[in-house]
């Protein structure tokens, strides 16, 4: 896979759906955030989304239902997935979904209206509650899903692919509670990761080009499963046993 900053076609696309956005809600319509890989510059054409963020004064129906003629006309030239909320939505909810907001902070672009992720405030002990309770759910169905996949090489490839894309927001989640920035690019933050906690880079880092299409011997999936298994593990267990964070705001 390439990875490249969002193509000026795509961007032009996209400028003109936020456009007939506007058309359709009006004075409702606050502002318009692209974020996700395109925000990041690690956009994969074909593969990534376009993740947009829409917030409104106002989400009835009606209005959902006009947004929704503009997303899927322009679902026919993009890869749309955008996400509908208020202001009052994004004012109360930080502190529920604080990997979330923290991402869409830390990589966007304002499309349309003032910016309502700059100054949002991240709770720190939120953070770390937030991340180790979604490590230990994720641990728990990354050993279901082998127990089904184990001896097809196929099925394997595929679990480590897609737990990959999982595993990735929780990798630069523990950074932020350890105080470092995550790099823009998947395996900068898998390097960051295993560099702070020690776990097995050589094993995370043959995930990761399996993740971005790398060759691998079927014979050696399940091998690697398990080294990368075992470095989940790990790093959940340094998480379970991190200092309980202090109050404050990122």
């Amino acid at each position: 896979m390439t990875h490249t900053e969002f193509p000026e076609q795509s961007a032009s696309q996209l400028q003109a759906f936020v456009e007939d956005l506007h058309d359709r809600l009006g004075d409702d319509l606050v502002s318009v955030i692209l974020y996700g890989s395109a925000a990041r510059g690690d956009y994969v054409e074909s593969h990534s989304d376009v993740n947009v963020l829409v917030v409104a004064r106002r989400l009835p129906p009606s209005h959902l239902r006009s947004a929704g003629v503009a997303v899927n006309h322009w679902r026919q030239h993009l890869p749309l997935a955008p996400v509908f909320a208020t202001c009052e939505y994004l004012e109360t909810s930080a502190d529920v979904f604080p990997l979330e907001f923290l991402e869409m902070r830390d990589h966007h672009v304002c499309l349309f209206g003032p910016d309502p992720l700059t100054d949002l405030p991240i709770s720190v002990r939120r953070l770390r509650q937030q991340v180790e309770a979604e490590l230990k759910g994720k641990l728990l169905r990354l050993r279901s899903a082998y127990a089904h996949a184990a001896g097809n090489p196929t099925a394997v490839r595929d679990l480590l692919r897609d737990s990959l894309s999982a595993f990735r927001a929780l990798f630069e989640g523990v950074l932020r509670m350890n105080g470092e920035k995550p790099g823009r690019r998947r395996a900068e933050v898998v390097q960051q990761v295993c560099a702070a906690y020690g776990l097995d880079a050589k094993a995370l880092d043959a995930v990761v080009r399996v993740k971005e299409d790398a060759e691998v011997n079927a014979e050696d999936l399940d091998t690697l499963f398990g080294a990368y298994l075992l470095a989940i593990e790990h790093l959940v267990s340094a998480v379970d046993a991190h200092e309980e964070a202090a109050s404050g705001t990122l």
